[in-house]
């Protein structure tokens, strides 16, 4: 008969409790649930509907009680006898004669040889222990491997040494490693507006600020600002269509891309523009309009670079929206990379496609492992 391993993932010590032969569970009046799952969610049907309406949030794994009983009697046989590791205050006792103990002894008995326990009460007190630890158990029988809590644990006594137990764990999964399940980053699109708005509106105030004591000097740089402000306007009519859903955002962006390019050149154009124009200037001007036209120029350079480099930045975090559909969320088990790769993308060499998408730095992953396949592209 399979063994039953029950064991600590988390915390400092790893406790473990392998139950086998008359220790396992009784199973003749009622069979355990294990490995059952429940579907979050409701079903509705509206009046005068013949079809109901789903929705559903998730899955969950079903709880699982277990019950049996512990003998003394049958723990002096090694293939009945539960293992204990990890759990403080148990040591070494010599086997004494059953009809030798006493209540006392019972309660300071410790564990034979290899950790195996010799009473009922050093069970009890092992899995008591487990449930006060507060940490993530892995239950382990045959094939069968769930992670999860003891939720309770319930000893029904006959004497010191025959006890009926009750055992009920709740599960949080096959798995301890939560899939990481990449997302999307989605368009903001009215943060994005406001952010495109106010640095144009900085361009513009140093831009008109040039205009009170340096006239000819704006009406040099007139052409580039006004290449950079109708670019501004495509961008901003384009997230404005966005905005009120009148365009998705799927088609809107490689469209968008473009925009933010156009704006970032003909930031950087006006930049160039103020510098070159500087030798041309001739309008004469006295000591405090030349401070303020110097002052104005050096602030309109400063935000078009500002606003030029803000947009290659908004570029780039655009060119990310761009992942891939997710095909399949698959663990690992005995596979390796190059089989799910054969599976999903007819060529073993694609391996290193998903090692790249999912973070993996090697090839050699723990059968645990939740690899996401994304689609070719």
């Amino acid at each position: 008969m399979l063994e039953i391993v029950i064991e600590e993932v988390t915390g400092p010590l790893l406790r473990k409790i392998i139950l086998r032969g008359q220790s396992l569970p009784e199973t003749k009046d009622e069979r355990p649930v294990l490995g059952g799952t429940t579907a979050r969610g409701k079903v509705n049907t509206p009046p005068g509907n013949t079809q109901a309406d789903i929705a559903l949030s998730s899955a969950v794994w079903q709880g699982t009680t277990l019950q049996g009983r512990w003998s003394d009697r049958f723990m002096w046989d090694d293939r009945n006898a539960p293992t204990l590791f990890g759990f403080d205050g148990i040591g070494a006792l010599p086997r004494l004669p059953q009809n030798t103990r006493n209540a006392s002894t019972a309660a300071s008995a410790a564990t034979g040889f290899g950790g195996r326990a010799q009473t009922s009460l050093q069970v009890v007190q092992a899995f008591q222990t487990l449930c006060r630890g507060l940490q993530t158990l892995r239950f382990t029988w045959g094939p069968l491997s769930y992670y999860g809590i003891l939720r309770e644990f319930t000893p029904r006594w006959k004497t010191l040494e025959d006890v009926l137990w009750e055992a009920r764990f709740e599960w949080t999964g096959d798995s301890i490693v939560p899939p990481k399940i990449k997302t999307p980053k989605r368009i903001e699109a009215a943060g994005l507006l406001s952010f495109i708005k106010g640095l144009f509106d900085a361009v513009a105030s140093a831009f008109q600020l040039l205009g009170l004591p340096a006239r000819l000097y704006q009406q040099i740089l007139k052409g580039s600002f006004d290449a950079l402000a109708a670019a501004v306007a495509s961008m901003l009519e384009s997230l404005q269509k966005l905005v009120i859903g009148a365009m998705s955002p799927t088609n809107l962006l490689d469209d968008l891309r473009a925009a933010l390019l156009r704006i970032k050149l003909a930031a950087q154009d006006l930049a160039r523009a103020v510098t070159a124009a500087v030798p041309q200037f001739k309008e004469p001007l006295g000591p405090r309009d030349s401070a303020d036209a110097d002052y104005a120029l050096l602030g309109l350079s400063r935000e078009a670079e500002r606003m030029a480099g803000a947009m290659a930045e908004r570029e780039r975090e655009l060119a990310a929206l761009a992942v891939p559909e997710i095909l399949a969320a698959v663990v690992l088990g005995t596979r390796d990379l190059r089989d799910i790769s054969t599976d999903y993308y007819g060529d073993p060499a694609d391996w290193i496609r998903l090692m790249q998408y999912n973070g993996f730095t090697s090839s050699n992953l723990p059968p645990e492992t939740i690899v996401l396949v994304p689609a070719k592209t």
